[in-house]
């Protein structure tokens, strides 16, 4: 079994006591989207049927309104879209490795839906900006 079985009870005792938060959550805002679609890579690949970050970059000005309510309203109305969360993988060769038969010369490419993977951008922007701000890691920790 890859996976171990569910535990039967939980390890966090009932009575636990959490520390208070560090900040307090801030919805998104215009602005932040703004950024996130400013460092994006046009031309990644998304999912079929869904639009590309090409889409962000080019038309902005005319989004952004649009994409701002729909993101807050994704944390006011505790609402993630299905479709958002479904992402699609594929392998594909590197370049300049030879035949099929080798392991190392493919690569797994994850295709996920084009609004999602901008509003979760601005989520791990902010997250990134608070951890920073208020030192929750070690100055030495690199990587996940």
């Amino acid at each position: 079994l890859f996976y171990p079985p569910p535990l039967l009870m939980s390890s966090v005792p009932p009575d636990v006591e959490y520390p208070p938060p560090k900040w307090n959550f801030r919805n998104i805002a215009d602005h932040q989207i703004a950024a996130t679609i400013r460092r994006l890579s046009p031309y990644k690949v998304t999912e079929p049927g869904t639009p590309p970050n090409s889409v962000f970059t080019h038309c902005a000005d005319v989004l952004i309104p649009h994409l701002g309510p729909l993101f807050r309203a994704t944390f006011n109305l505790e609402f993630y879209p299905e479709a958002w969360a479904e992402t699609e993988s594929v392998v594909i060769q590197k370049p300049g490795k030879p035949g099929y038969t080798i392991p190392g010369a493919w690569r797994p490419v994850t295709l996920s839906h084009g609004i999602a993977r901008l509003l979760n951008s601005c989520i791990t922007d902010e997250l990134v900006s608070c951890i920073e701000r208020h030192h929750i890691l070690p100055p030495n920790h690199f990587g996940g």
